[in-house]
């Protein structure tokens, strides 16, 4: 028997470019193309949930399981100030939360972020001196 994740919203359709599902069986994916809203979304199979769209400047937000914890929580990378900076931000359907940035020692984020049950994320990262490192930061947003 197959349960519908993400119901038909007429008279939209999705191009999907990337999904995750978490234990409470809540798929997070991205619509990248479309009359419908384009940007990342997750869905019950009930209802369907905004966490981001183009205006939040997407970058990286291709959910994978990596991204998409038990807490329906999706982390992912976004453009700040016209394209010179990058984030890490997570959502829910409420504000995005900023986790960390480039305005510090970050100059910019190498591959997409985790998270894990526990709230933390982990990015892996080029510092402003050329070193690369990975790095946990925890959620408490």
């Amino acid at each position: 028997m197959f349960t519908t994740a993400l119901k038909p919203y007429p008279p939209y359709s999705y191009t999907i470019n990337g999904i995750a599902i978490n234990n409470s069986d809540t798929v997070a994916f991205r619509n990248i193309a479309s009359p419908f809203e384009k940007g990342v979304f997750i869905s019950d199979g009930e209802s369907l949930i905004t966490i981001a769209t183009e205006s939040d400047n997407l970058f990286d937000a291709n959910p994978t399981p990596k991204n998409f914890n038990n807490n329906s929580i999706l982390v992912f990378t976004v453009f700040e100030n016209l394209g010179t900076g990058q984030k890490i931000v997570t959502g829910n359907g409420e504000p995005l939360t900023t986790v960390v940035d480039t305005s510090g020692l970050f100059k910019f984020f190498d591959q997409s972020p985790a998270i894990n049950d526990a709230n933390v994320v982990a990015f892996q990262t080029t510092l402003k001196d050329g070193r690369q490192g990975v790095f946990t930061i925890k959620d408490d947003g």
